[in-house]
C-alpha cells in the first residue's frame, strides 16, 4: 500500500493541524474507495526504521468521498 503524504506531517486529503510525528513512527491518514459512493479511511503507522511493515492502527468505516480525513483513534 502505498500512501501520499505531504512533508510537512499532514494527512492526505485535506489539511489538518500539523502535529510532529516521533523519531520512529510516522501517522498515515489514507481514503479507499470500496465501490458505489462508499469509501473507508484507514490509519496506518509506518516505521521510519527501513524494513519494518506498514501496521494498520485503526479503521472508519461508511465515509463518503467527502468525509474529511482527520486523525481518529
Amino acid at each position: 500500500m502505498t500512501a501520499d503524504v505531504n512533508p510537512s506531517g499532514m494527512c492526505c486529503g485535506g489539511l489538518t493541524e500539523v502535529k510532529e510525528a516521533d523519531e520512529a513512527v510516522q501517522n498515515i491518514c489514507e481514503m479507499v474507495h470500496v465501490g458505489g459512493d462508499e469509501h473507508i479511511h484507514l490509519r496506518v503507522y509506518e516505521s521510519w526504521h527501513q524494513g519494518e511493515e506498514l501496521a494498520l492502527h485503526g479503521v472508519l468505516e461508511s465515509m463518503t468521498h467527502d468525509s474529511p480525513i482527520d486523525y481518529f483513534e
